[in-house]
Formats: C-alpha cells, sequence, structure tokens
C-alpha cells in the first residue's frame, strides 16, 4: 500500500463498508441456504457521497465483508483519485494489510486447508491494485464511528427487508 503526501488529503475518496449474516446454524454447521446476509458501502468525497448494497441467502460473514469492499472499489468509476478504506472486519483488514495475499496469489489462489472465498480475494486485490494510492483502516465495529454505523444500519436493513424462506 502507498501513503498519501498530506497535500492531496481533498482528493481522498473515503469508503466505508460493513457485511453480515444471520445464520441460523448451530456449532460445526454450515450456513443454510434461507440464512440471510447483506452487503453495504458508502462512498464519500468532498459533497459527493453514495450509498449501496445488496442482500442475498446463504452467504458467510466473511463472504459479504469482501464483497462489500469489493463492489465499492467497483462503483468508483475512475483511479485518479486516492482511496481510505474504513472496514470493521479484522478477516479483510488483516489481510490486505499483511499482504497475505501475495503468498495465495503465488500458489494459484489456494492455501493449506484451501482458501475460502478464494474468487473474490482474487478479484479483490484486483480491484484494490487499480488505485495508486490505497489505503485500510481497521474501526471498531458497534462503536462511535458514524459513518461504519450507516453502513452496519444499511446491512441489517437489507437483510430485514428480505422475505423469510
Amino acid at each position: 500500500m502507498k501513503f498519501l503526501p498530506k497535500t492531496e488529503e481533498d482528493k481522498v475518496i473515503h469508503i466505508y463498508t460493513d457485511g453480515g449474516c444471520r445464520s441460523t446454524a448451530k456449532k460445526g454447521e454450515k450456513i443454510k441456504e434461507t440464512d440471510k446476509a447483506a452487503y453495504a458501502f458508502f462512498l464519500k468525497q468532498g459533497g459527493h457521497e453514495k450509498l449501496g448494497g445488496k442482500a442475498f441467502y446463504g452467504k458467510t460473514n466473511n463472504n459479504m465483508e469482501l464483497t462489500g469492499l469489493l463492489e465499492a472499489l467497483k462503483a468508483i468509476n475512475t483511479e485518479k483519485y486516492p482511496i481510505r478504506a474504513y472496514l470493521d472486519s479484522a478477516y479483510v483488514v488483516n489481510t490486505l494489510e499483511n499482504k497475505w495475499y501475495e503468498t495465495w496469489e503465488k500458489n494459484n489462489w489456494d492455501k493449506k486447508g484451501g482458501l475460502a472465498n478464494a474468487e473474490l480475494w482474487k478479484e479483490l486485490v484486483g480491484q484494490v491494485r487499480r488505485f495508486p494510492f490505497f489505503q485500510i483502516v481497521k474501526v471498531k465495529g458497534h462503536s462511535s464511528d458514524e459513518l461504519n454505523n450507516l453502513v452496519d444500519k444499511h446491512v441489517n436493513d437489507l437483510m430485514d427487508a428480505l422475505p423469510n424462506i
């Protein structure tokens, strides 16, 4: 990751993302096809803002966390601005900060024991690499971060809107 000169701060696109799953599975079971899941993102640059997201059935929390950041990056139609992404997902933040994906990439997007969400990781890393400056920031979930709370609420609203099946 490259860091941004302070003179460019006003050009930063700020991204807040979240993902969630309402799993009814018991310990040791897999997510059920009827379990609700969703991701949300919020983009902000200057006076421009965009809230997006989508709900699904049968997706894991980690899948939705990845998809939230992936879809936010895909929604940006230019590479000329720096990106600062704020997530409460240690799964995504730690992987990107520690560049664990580089080893997975060398191993054809695999790791010992298998790589969950390999296709999403591959696509996400490709999106991150589009931008000359990309920074990821870990935020505490369910705390005082107003925009993290906004995307968390949107995730829950999207799941609430799905009919029970």
